[in-house]
């Protein structure tokens, strides 16, 4: 008994632990916008001040009269409004349109987005077993996470990427979900049709992220299947949820699908040589710094040393894949290559970022046990909490900085 006393009290302090390092997180995010919520005057960001003009649409002229979907004659000469944007964006922006003010609703609503990455990143690490107190530890990396054409400060406040970042935040969740679905394949039904819904919900907000999510639920789906007996238990489970995720979104991406023959080549983004782009990606150029590519690099690592071959091949299948995608490598050869080999397929490298932060999280937890098999608690916890502020403030936090000018 006093053993289980003993492990709850621990647990319990873990859990505090962890949720404190999460609210601190969350609080130095909420402090990084805070000039947003605060000031007058207009958000400036490219697309942000589209993306208000149709969920006001929809909320002001569509939702009265009971339709999700209709002509909006004030853009480009008209258009039906959801041919080619996802609508759950506006599903969600709209009607906060009708409770505040629609400037304070769209402050409101992007500084949702980006405070939002903490909770489902935490839940994702926690899907595939970290502990919570490093899984609370890896979401303090999100701070650095700041390319503008993927996700972070510039991406939210300076391109105004809103369908990106609402996709890149139902990408992780519906992952994370589709982990603990195929992890245990006895979870209760409801929980099943559950994770349909927020697949679903992941391809009404944004193609490119439910293009990923796809490919890389392809990776875990074999991560999962291969050598296990209960094989085909797992494959009905994942196939009952893309099933339902196509079914709750049907009603928008038949018709896109029908219409494709009818759109134009994609409009150019900002174009680096494959070089930049190269070395970028693998330096955390935009993400941290070299610190986390070496995290990263030791989480990866760790994961090969204590031999979980499942959890490596996720994890090196599904940076790779990110990674060629990134690169605009294998783009050409998948479906949909006229959209995602265009100079769009720079939207991938946010997923390639966000999964080496994730391996960072591996890599401080890889580190914390090494220490702790050779030093007692009392002289590794010291050492350690000074390496983790180090890095918050040497590495994290300017890289933070760069970007609030588009705040300010």
């Amino acid at each position: 008994m006093r053993l289980i006393r003993q492990l709850q009290n621990r647990r319990v302090q873990e859990q505090f632990a962890a949720y404190a390092i999460l609210g601190a997180t969350i609080g130095v995010m909420l402090a990084a916008v805070w000039p947003t919520l605060s000031n007058s005057g207009f958000l400036a960001g490219w697309d942000a001040g589209g993306h208000l003009l149709k969920a006001y649409f929809f909320a002001h002229t569509l939702l009265p009269s009971g339709l999700l979907n209709g002509w909006f004659p004030n853009w480009h000469g008209g258009f039906e409004l959801f041919q080619f944007y996802p609508p759950l964006l506006y599903y969600l922006l709209g009607p906060l349109t009708l409770i505040f003010p629609a400037e304070l609703a769209l402050r409101l609503f992007t500084a949702a987005l980006w405070v939002g990455l903490v909770p489902v990143t935490y839940y994702f690490l926690r899907s595939f077993k970290l502990p919570r107190l490093f899984a609370a530890l890896g979401t303090t990396l999100l701070l650095g996470l700041n390319a503008s054409f993927g996700l972070g400060l510039g991406a939210l406040y300076g391109v105004g990427l809103l369908p990106n970042g609402l996709g890149f935040i139902m990408a992780i969740w519906a992952l994370g979900r589709l982990q603990r679905e195929l992890d245990q394949p006895d979870r209760g039904r409801r929980q099943l049709i559950m994770t349909g819904f927020v697949s679903g919900g992941l391809i009404l907000s944004h193609t490119f992220s439910a293009y990923w999510w796809a490919l890389a639920s392809l990776v875990l789906l074999a991560c999962h299947t291969v050598g296990r007996p209960e094989a085909s238990r797992i494959l009905k489970r994942y196939g009952i949820i893309v099933l339902i995720a196509l079914a709750v979104s049907a009603y928008w991406w038949v018709p896109l699908l029908l219409t494709e023959s009818f759109r134009g080549a994609t409009g150019a983004l900002q174009q680096q040589s494959f070089g930049e782009l190269f070395k970028g990606l693998l330096l955390a150029e935009d993400y941290g710094g070299v610190t986390i590519s070496i995290l990263a690099a030791v989480g990866l690592a760790s994961m090969a040393l204590q031999r979980r071959w499942r959890l490596f091949s996720f994890f090196g299948g599904t940076l790779t894949l990110s990674l060629l995608l990134s690169l605009n490598v294998i783009n050409a050869a998948l479906p949909f290559s006229s959209v995602i080999a265009s100079s769009q397929f720079i939207r991938f490298h946010a997923f390639f970022a966000w999964l080496m932060m994730v391996l960072a999280a591996y890599g401080i937890y890889a580190i914390w046990l090494l220490a702790r098999s050779r030093a007692s608690f009392g002289v590794v916890a010291p050492m350690y909490a000074a390496a983790i502020v180090s890095l918050l403030f040497l590495v994290i936090f300017p890289t933070l900085d760069e970007k609030r000018g588009f705040v300010r």
